[in-house]
């Protein structure tokens, strides 16, 4: 007799198993699907943020139609005086024109519509430049104006008060912010004389950004800063001729702009001296604060640009460093002039930013919300100092540069000593040591 060796149990098994297979194969295939709270969490948050965002926007640009253009009226005011020869500068300041002869020739096409004309068309230009600005700003550090960054930028832009005041008041910033934006784009790419050309026509059509002239020397950009400087002179050479009553413009307006216009003006600056004057602080006081705001915004100049070039991230930040100690320093400033700091803004999502700290976001706040801090229950001298928001949030800019700055130098210490303990020991490759009394 053979010993079992489980061959007849072996093949029992087997046949079941192909009979079982046999009925399942038999089954209608059903496939499970997901259940709807599955998907929702699983989804995509691109398109219900784009929606969110531009509903928002659009309801937030509604608002500003109702009486808008009212920075527009002096631009169409002065075009049209200077084509019928009549005076284009007074001493009036606040509502006066108050930008050099260079803006006129590019502000020429407003003297071909009237009043409510040149309002529509500088409304839709500055919501034009504002959002391909800013679409252009996503694309530069890598994000997809058709993505989740662009419905951010738009959610964001809904709620800047900066960006809405351009829109309601119908002035030049949107463009200028344009300019500043082309500018930063062609210097990433090598075209640094493009890059001069377009900040020379935003200084040709308002001189706000005549202190990133320090950016390109400081990138020893001979060339580029002398394109800047060039094109508002060769515009305004042409027009100082023709129309002698646009010398007026340094004989009246420039001086008002260098006192800081008038008392109008100052109850709504914003620069640091506006601020100490109405907080009734010395006058002595005035000039010391802003000799220590320029020592510290060139400290941290200097400071930021010795640090390993993280481009463009440097070239936006060095930039946002001189506006923001020239709008403290400066005579006057206004709030709107946030909307020159959405580059640094964007810059600051970089992955590689150490300004993803809630000190930078906080003063980003500051800088661009539009929504009133003032309560009734709060004391009167609460409510004067949480009315210089803005200026707190330019002054909290400042802080934080200063510790983004101290930490990536930190950072880069550590990464040299790190280099340097794998160094290898071979005598011969090291370093030489400087003995005492000897040559170095």
């Amino acid at each position: 007799m053979r010993p079992s060796c489980g061959c007849d149990s072996t093949g029992a098994l087997a046949a079941h198993g192909v009979a079982r297979a046999r009925r399942l194969d038999a089954r209608p295939f059903v496939q499970k699907t997901p259940d709807y709270d599955s998907n929702v969490r699983r989804g995509d948050l691109t398109l219900p943020l784009w929606v969110l965002g531009a509903l928002s926007f659009a309801t937030s640009v509604a608002r500003t139609v109702e009486a808008q253009g009212y920075d527009t009226v002096p631009l169409w005011a002065a075009v049209h005086a200077m084509l019928d020869g009549g005076p284009v500068y007074t001493e009036q300041g606040a509502g006066d024109f108050l930008y050099p002869p260079s803006a006129l020739v590019l502000l020429l096409p407003l003297g071909a519509f009237d009043l409510a004309w040149g309002n529509r068309i500088f409304f839709f230009v500055d919501l034009a430049a504002i959002l391909v600005a800013t679409a252009m700003l996503l694309e530069l550090f890598g994000h997809r104006w058709r993505g989740l960054g662009g419905a951010i930028a738009l959610l964001g832009l809904s709620v800047a008060g900066p960006a809405l005041f351009t829109l309601n008041a119908g002035n030049v910033n949107g463009p200028i912010l344009l300019g500043l934006v082309g500018m930063l784009v062609a210097a990433r790419r090598g075209s640094w004389l493009l890059a001069g050309a377009l900040l020379g026509v935003t200084l040709a059509l308002k001189p706000i950004l005549a202190p990133l002239l320090v950016v390109l020397l400081l990138y020893r950009r001979w060339g580029s800063a002398l394109v800047a400087v060039a094109v508002p002179l060769v515009l305004s050479a042409p027009l100082l001729l023709a129309a002698p009553q646009t010398r007026a413009f340094f004989d009246t307006t420039l001086p008002l702009l260098l006192r800081g216009q008038d008392e109008r003006i100052q109850e709504v600056s914003v620069s640091l001296p506006s601020v100490l004057e109405r907080l009734s602080f010395p006058s002595a006081l005035v000039p010391v604060s802003q000799a220590v705001v320029l020592a510290i915004t060139a400290t941290l100049l200097w400071r930021r640009w010795r640090i390993a070039p993280v481009e463009p991230r440097r070239l936006v930040e060095v930039c946002t460093i001189v506006l923001v100690g020239a709008f403290l320093a400066s005579s006057f400033a206004f709030p709107h002039y946030g909307l020159f700091l959405l580059p640094f803004a964007v810059s600051a999502t970089d992955p590689s930013s150490p300004h993803l700290h809630w000190l930078t976001w906080a003063g980003l706040f500051c800088v661009g919300s539009a929504t009133s801090w003032q309560l009734d229950l709060l004391p009167d001298g609460v409510n004067e100092l949480l009315a210089e928001r803005f200026t707190l949030g330019l002054v909290t800019l400042l802080v934080a540069f200063g510790l983004a700055i101290r930490f990536e130098e930190r950072a880069a210490t550590r990464a040299r000593d790190q280099l340097g303990s794998r160094a290898p020991r071979d005598p011969e490759l090291a370093l030489p040591v400087a003995r005492r009394g000897a040559l170095p």
